[in-house]
């Protein structure tokens, strides 16, 4: 089946009505199994979203809506600052649909416009605070992202210093709590590659199931790509790609600047049961954001690039120094231990959303676990 010929049998247009609520007004993206359009509500034509609709029947690897949806209204029940609003969802004749906030430029976007396709270091320090309090709510809510990249973080549209993480389809779901406990789906023996070549860590190559810290990889991946301009394996296939993140690794480090190799080498040494530690990554970006007096007055790479398209009649809010310095203070699902027991799991299913008989996401077998207990990250 060609998705692609399937997307024209989706008869959506400037002014069509969705769900007798939402009425379409352009187009502004297309993927291989959906299409993305700027829509408003007949109740308020002032305000601005974003209707994405993804083709009825598509086999279940394909079937992303569905995940996003759930994984954004987990997002939502912890108060995630960094993720999209949800505001509608359904079906309508020959497509699943969700209607979301309108955000604005990806990350990936903006690069691409910059001299050299770099960021300014300021830049990047303000990207790796906000990626690290993104994953950290994403991974709060009990998720792994598992295709972390530049073209999955976006600007505010209303606030372009604010950078939000979109696109859950390809999610999974990892912990959940069961008798007053926090417990951790164990990882598959074998696994299907998710990601993105460019960006993903050495556990996707290696068929191996992602955990907190291959997403919190991926973000270095991306943070070191726009420092420098490229990453040593740009363009190349899975297999050379692989190959080179062992063997340029050293080269990729000289080149960047000290703290995020300390946070690079720190990450390659956590297991898939090993919480990272947000504070210590969060930290690493704060002490230069400090020592560059970052606080006090910056400017970001994309503001030139972000104001036209995006001026409003008002001021829009600034990102605030606490905002920059003080982690975020997110109400959490889970209480995480810091290490879980290491154990392995005969299941190979990688379908992570809760049939309707019973919500909690619990394949068999599942790990042993430890007594709930505070911890500083969940």
């Amino acid at each position: 089946m060609v998705y692609n010929e399937k997307l024209r049998d989706i008869k959506i247009g400037v002014t069509s009505v969705v769900a007798k609520k939402w009425i379409v007004n352009r187009k502004i993206g297309e993927g291989a199994f959906g299409m993305v359009y700027e829509c408003f509500a007949i109740a308020a034509p002032s305000i601005k979203r974003a209707l994405k609709v993804e083709i009825v029947g598509i086999d279940t690897a394909h079937e992303s809506l569905k995940m996003e949806i759930y994984v954004m209204r987990k997002m939502m029940s912890v108060n995630a600052a960094h993720s999209a609003q949800l505001f509608g969802a359904g079906t309508q004749r020959n497509f699943n649909y969700v209607v979301m906030t309108l955000l604005g430029i990806s990350l990936s976007d903006i690069r691409k416009r910059l001299p050299d396709e770099k960021f300014s270091l300021d830049s990047l320090i303000v990207i790796g605070i906000q990626a690290t309090d993104a994953l950290k709510e994403l991974h709060s809510a009990g998720f792994v992202h598992r295709d972390i990249k530049p073209s999955n973080f976006t600007v505010g549209k209303e606030q372009p210093d604010w950078i939000y993480l979109i696109d859950y389809g390809i999610c999974r779901e990892i912990l959940y709590t069961e008798d007053l406990q926090t417990k951790l789906k164990c990882p598959r023996r074998n696994c299907q590659f998710r990601g993105t070549t460019r960006y993903c860590s050495i556990n996707a190559h290696k068929r191996k199931e992602l955990g907190r810290h291959d997403d919190l990889l991926s973000m270095m991946y991306m943070l070191f790509e726009g420092f420098s301009g490229m990453l040593p394996w740009k363009h190349k296939d899975r297999v050379v790609t692989e190959k080179l993140k062992s063997e340029k690794e050293e080269e990729m480090l000289a080149k960047a600047p000290k703290p995020f190799v300390e946070v690079y080498r720190y990450l390659r040494e956590l297991s898939y049961f090993t919480t990272p530690d947000y504070k210590k990554v969060r930290a690493a970006f704060v002490a230069i954001a400090v020592e560059r007096n970052l606080v006090s007055s910056f400017k970001l790479d994309w503001d030139p690039i972000v104001a036209p398209p995006y001026k409003t009649n008002q001021q829009p809010p600034k990102l605030s120094k606490e905002q920059l310095l003080q982690p975020p203070d997110i109400s959490t699902l889970y209480e995480v231990p810091e290490e879980f027991p290491n154990e392995e799991s005969c299941s190979d299913s990688d379908r992570t959303i809760p049939s309707e008989q019973d919500r909690r996401p619990a394949p068999p077998p599942v790990c042993k676990t430890e007594e709930k207990t505070q911890s500083d990250v969940s």
